[in-house]
């Protein structure tokens, strides 16, 4: 008798989870992504975009492994009638490859929709971020382009709206009172950043343009010769169709700290079979450097990858990314190979 009760007790907790994922109103989710990477670089470096790597890992030449933004997440909806519904969403980051991990870190709020629109309140990415989010081939890898300057934020403390779309046109529009709980400070009006993003899909064509703009208190920063804040302004153009994708992104940014510069990446990829292969190259030129300083340089970041799906779940890939800047002794190159899991 104990045993069965026992059984029928653990049948009732695994099929408790079931029945609300039928239901459509909660999913768990989540990705693994780890990488075992070899790298060569200069003792001048500083991070490398989507690496993980911080100033413990400077001047580090040799094999490590690496886990890439790998979470786990809740979400889910319920529907109140008359067209309206509710949403939320709590995502956390964990280290795939190690003990420890960051709580709390990533996209959670929540928020109702209805034809109108999407209105939410959380820490949720930047409409400005999610501008050209698919236009990064080599997203939360070893050549993601933040690698080479493009900057990208998760506004927390935001009110957020999306549009609908309307004939392939959408938009989107976030305030956020923080962008950073460390060491920031709001500005007098409380408003701390301002995203707005438009995007345009019709076929295999794609497009969208946005700013974003940042206080300088925001960001923590004193005031400087020039006295202006983190603005800037971005530009993606997409091209989808037979399996080939070409993808350009162009951003102007003018930092709180004095520095200027313009960046750009030109991507593609052709798709055959269960394999992509991938592409990239940007350039960054700075114009001036932090506290106004009148100098320039120009930055390169080449990056080539290979992609095989295992299933629509899991896939393995290979990139090698090598990075160059012409006036800093801070180029560096790695060779990584990873798995990703999404459950």
């Amino acid at each position: 008798m104990k045993k069965q009760f026992l059984a029928v007790a653990i049948s009732s907790v695994i099929a408790a989870p079931m029945v609300a994922s039928a239901d459509g109103h909660v999913t768990i989710y989540g990705k693994f992504h780890s990488s075992i990477s070899s790298f060569d670089f200069d003792a001048n470096v500083d991070e490398i975009g989507g690496s993980g790597m911080d100033t413990a890992d400077l001047g580090f030449d040799g094999t490590m492994t690496s886990s890439h933004s790998s979470r786990y997440g809740i979400k889910g909806t319920e529907d109140l009638g008359n067209g309206l519904s509710a949403f939320f969403q709590i995502e956390n980051e964990f280290n795939s490859v190690g003990a420890g991990g960051p709580n709390n870190s990533r996209n959670t709020f929540v928020g109702l929709a209805s034809s109108l629109g999407k209105l939410g309140i959380g820490d949720n990415d930047s409409p400005y971020k999610r501008s050209t989010g698919k236009l990064d081939l080599f997203g939360d890898q070893y050549g993601d382009y933040a690698g080479i300057g493009f900057h990208d934020v998760r506004l927390e403390e935001q009110i957020f709206y999306y549009s609908p779309n309307w004939n392939g046109f959408s938009f989107g529009v976030g305030i956020g009172f923080h962008s950073d709980t460390t060491g920031a400070t709001v500005d007098a009006d409380g408003v701390e950043t301002v995203s707005v993003a438009g995007s345009y899909k019709n076929g295999p064509w794609f497009f969208s343009l946005a700013r974003e703009d940042m206080s300088q208190e925001g960001q923590g920063q004193a005031a400087n010769a020039n006295g202006q804040d983190d603005e800037k302004w971005r530009l993606g153009l997409g091209w989808t169709a037979n399996g080939f994708h070409v993808g350009f992104v162009y951003e102007d940014r003018e930092v709180a700290n004095g520095a200027e510069y313009d960046v750009w990446q030109l991507s593609g990829s052709y798709t055959f079979g269960n394999n992509v292969l991938k592409l990239a190259y940007a350039d960054r030129e700075n114009d001036r450097y932090a506290n106004a300083v009148a100098t320039s340089d120009d930055e390169q970041m080449v990056s080539i990858g290979l992609d095989h799906k295992l299933s629509k779940r899991t896939k393995l890939y290979g990139v090698y990314t090598e990075y160059n800047d012409d006036a800093a002794n801070s180029d560096w190159d790695v060779f990584s190979l990873g798995i990703i899991h999404k459950f």
